[in-house]
Formats: C-alpha cells, sequence, structure tokens
C-alpha cells in the first residue's frame, strides 16, 4: 500500500503517518558520563535538555542548574555554581537528569565528608566522643575513623589502635576513644592536640581536638 495513491482508505495513511510522527518524536534519554563536585557541581553527558532538564541527588530534586554545550565537541554540561549538598544524604548517593520524563543512568558519587564538631569538646582515653556532621554515609563503602597528630617535624603520626566506632550515621558517629599511653612516640604525654579522621572510601576530612589520657 502507497500512501498519496486514490484507491486508499484514509485511515490506513492516517495510521501510517501517525507512526512516522511517533518515530519523529521519540526522545533519547539523557546520559550522564561524569560528575564533578568542588563547590560548583557539573554533571556531563548527553541528551540533556536547556530548558527541560531535572537534576536529582539522593532522591532529592536540585534546582538552580544551568545548560552549556560546547560547541567544538558537542559536550553537554548541567552546571550549579551555588549547589550545596542537602543534610541527610548519604554518601556515596545516586544522581539522576530526567529529561520529558525519562530519567538517565544512576551516577553514584562519592562526596567528601565534612566533620562539624565534637561533644564534649575533648577526646579522653576510654571515654566517648560523638563527631558531627555531613556526609559519613550509611558505611556502604569502608569507612573508618582514625587519629593521628603531628610531631616536631611536622610530620603526621597515626595512632594506633583506631578509635571504636560505636554508632554511625550519615550526620553522626560515636566513637570511644583508646588509651594511648605510648604517644607522642618518644615524650608520652598526658595530654596532647590530636586529629579524629572521618574516612568515606578515598575520601576524608580531618579536624583538631584536645586529647586527654
Amino acid at each position: 500500500m502507497v500512501c498519496g495513491g486514490l484507491s486508499l482508505l484514509a485511515t490506513g495513511c492516517a495510521k501510517q503517518f501517525n507512526n512516522i510522527g511517533d518515530q519523529q518524536q521519540t526522545v533519547p534519554a539523557p546520559v550522564i558520563t561524569n560528575v564533578v563536585y568542588d563547590q560548583a557541581m557539573n554533571i556531563t553527558g548527553n541528551n540533556f535538555d536547556s530548558l527541560l532538564s531535572q537534576v536529582n541527588v539522593g532522591g532529592q530534586l536540585a534546582s538552580g542548574f544551568t545548560f552549556r554545550k560546547d560547541p567544538s565537541t558537542g559536550v553537554e554540561t548541567l552546571h550549579n555554581q551555588l549547589y550545596r549538598t542537602p543534610t541527610g544524604l548519604d554518601n556515596p548517593d545516586n544522581i539522576t537528569v530526567t529529561v520529558n520524563g525519562k530519567i538517565s543512568n544512576a551516577w553514584s558519587y562519592l562526596f567528601y565528608p565534612a566533620i562539624t564538631g565534637f561533644a564534649p569538646d575533648s577526646a579522653i582515653g576510654n571515654a566517648p566522643i560523638t563527631i558531627s556532621g555531613v556526609l559519613f554515609g550509611s558505611r556502604t563503602v569502608p569507612s573508618s575513623v582514625k587519629a593521628f597528630y603531628y610531631d616536631g617535624n611536622f610530620a603526621q603520626v597515626y595512632m594506633s589502635p583506631d578509635p571504636t566506632v560505636v554508632s554511625w550515621t550519615t550526620n553522626a558517629i560515636q566513637v570511644t576513644m583508646p588509651v594511648y599511653t605510648t604517644y607522642p612516640t618518644g615524650r608520652p604525654l598526658l595530654s596532647f592536640q590530636i586529629y579524629l579522621e572521618v574516612d568515606v572510601s578515598t575520601k576524608n576530612d580531618a579536624q583538631e581536638v584536645q586529647y586527654f589520657r
């Protein structure tokens, strides 16, 4: 059957033209190829839309992204200069882009954890201390707490054993501090400045706290 012939039924032609129209309207799903977050967030990929791209981070809609396209490479980027992670975000967590109801591949992104405080405000041997912060995650990747200090030559010295983890959430970690009787090496002290470090896979943060044994 050839559309345009006089003997064809109109319904047959309409059906064939509708099928062609459906094929022309088929839009591929967006694809994420990389994510970089360093104060600003940049999501690169293809099949993004300059007006309709919706970014979702950890199940939460993230607004404020603008569309860019490199005319020489065709690489598309969604950029947000002011993006800040929401409270309670897991780490790592998934990032997706939705365009016209079609969802991209889920890009698992590992953020840097950040320590905001300690309770109590000093660490004592054989006593608990709570580390507050964000993006500690839920230990779906190797995660730990370590303690170190800087010696007289400003060398970083990790102490053994590590603090014992009692509980762990993405915003708070409780540990029990060991009794460090042989540190600093060569001149043991009853009290000295140490750093507690939170490691989430390959990314970490450390903050200073006074230690008493």
